[in-house]
């Protein structure tokens, strides 16, 4: 009996020693994904709670990392905080160090609601939605910030030649999306070109006295409105309206991020809906890790994961491509899990403003590296609008932005794997949604000049 005793014993000591071992070579080697790229815009929120949710965890250094969870814009956010403090002359910075979890995440809270106040077309009295309530001719006062992001939309709009505009909302709910009602029938050219004439981005009028001597070189992504200048916006057409839902989220992260600099933290990770910027490190030597999902139409591989900071295998397996980040955003867009059905084939939820139609030349995700989440938010959609070859074309004329460009291309024989391709099975979901039932979908991708390998 004592002898069966220490063998049980000997045995479970033996089994936590070699678990314990896995978990160190794990950590050493960086095998655990922080946070997939476009992981949370479709995910169940609920999974998050209302309010949102804090958790605390360490890295090896026995530096506190938290975690703050919660909804915004009509998806989710997650932070990660690194809590040790930028130093200045050997000192902390003074009072930063008495911030709490707790108020950290209320200060996030506050910021977000103030991002929404400027931006959601959902609140009647936000910034946007006075405009879009606003008669022809009227001058409508914005904030800086608001001045700022109106700022990037133009820029945006000007050097894609129109491929982002920010006033195709109409458009979008002609096609079915951003609306509950259900689409059986393609529009009418007809209904599609009176529609068009309610758009064009260059039907407002951007100004500031002040703000005239702004650099305006088209590799800075985004104006410096460090000095508070306030703008106006004006409609020279009284059916003119914005939705700025392209590069909400990327705002709402670089105001975060700017929110979490102030406060004296240099090492975080920030993530709306799946837009992010990594800021520092995420332990000493070792970079914040981020990934791009497999662009599998229908199919949300982590709908039934929820948020933790190490990734099951599982889940890494469906990423199409993980690399490093630091003191960088990456944005992304993509067609495969917004779309809707018409007459048996699969229509995009991304509109070309040109068109009035939804796209269709094989670009199913575009993935954008910047400086900024604003500006590489808004860009990753106008690629999808532009194609692989106007896009890498545009993006290799711009300094610090790279991307990576995923094209569908014909079926094949799923062991004919090239370098630089992927070939991933597409089936039908429960729901009858996807029309490829039973065939190997080919993906290539297509990449900027320094787009991180491989």
């Amino acid at each position: 009996m004592k002898k069966n005793i220490f063998t049980n014993i000997s045995i479970k000591i033996k089994l936590i020693s070699i678990l314990v071992t896995l978990l160190l070579l794990a950590i050493k080697f960086n095998l655990f994904i922080d946070t997939p790229n476009y992981l949370y815009a479709n995910q169940n929120s609920s999974n998050f709670g209302g309010n949102g949710k804090v958790k605390e965890s360490s890295n090896k250094d026995e530096n506190k990392l938290e975690l703050f969870t919660g909804k915004t814009m009509g998806t989710t956010y997650h932070i990660k905080v690194v809590m040790q403090m930028d130093k200045s002359d050997g000192q902390d910075i003074k009072n930063k160090n008495k911030i709490t979890p707790s108020m950290l995440h209320d200060l996030i809270k506050e910021k977000l609601k103030q991002v929404n106040q400027s931006m959601s077309v959902y609140i009647k009295d936000s910034e946007i939605s006075l405009f879009n309530g606003a008669a022809k001719g009227e001058v409508i006062k914005i904030s800086p910030e608001f001045y700022g992001v109106m700022l990037t939309a133009q820029k945006l709009y000007t050097m894609t030649r129109g491929a982002w505009d920010g006033t195709v909302k109409p458009l979008v709910d002609l096609w079915g999306f951003g609306t509950k009602k259900e689409i059986t029938t393609m529009p009418s050219s007809e209904i599609i070109k009176a529609y068009l004439q309610t758009t064009g981005f260059n039907q407002i009028i951007i100004s500031n006295e002040e703000a005239k001597n702004i650099d305006s070189d088209k590799n800075s992504e985004i104006a410096d409105i460090s000095n508070k200048i306030f703008g106006t916006l004006e409609k020279k057409s009284e059916a003119i309206t914005l939705d700025l839902g392209s590069i909400a989220k990327g705002f709402g992260v670089d105001a975060l991020s700017q929110l979490l600099k102030d406060l004296g933290y240099s090492n975080f990770l920030v993530e709306i809906g799946g837009e992010v910027f990594a800021s520092g490190e995420k332990i000493e030597g070792k970079p914040w890790i981020v990934g791009i999902s497999n662009p599998i139409k229908g199919e949300n591989p982590y709908k039934s994961i929820k948020y933790d900071s190490d990734k099951e295998q599982s889940e890494i397996n469906q990423v199409y491509h993980s690399l490093p980040l630091k003191n960088k955003a990456l944005a992304t867009s993509g067609d495969y899990m917004n779309f809707t059905i018409i007459n048996g084939k699969a229509y995009s939820h991304i509109i070309n403003p040109t068109t009035g139609y939804p796209i269709d030349n094989g670009v199913v995700s575009v993935s954008v590296i910047a400086d900024n989440c604003t500006f590489a938010d808004g860009l990753a959609t106008a690629l999808m609008v532009m194609g692989h070859e106007k896009g890498i074309e545009l993006v290799n004329t711009l300094e610090n932005v790279e991307c990576l460009i995923i094209v569908q291309e014909k079926s094949f024989d799923r062991n004919n794997n090239v370098h630089g391709e992927n070939t991933l099975d597409q089936r039908k979901n429960d729901d009858g949604r996807n029309v490829n039932q039973g065939e190997s979908i080919k993906f290539k991708d297509y990449r900027s000049k320094k787009f991180p390998l491989p």
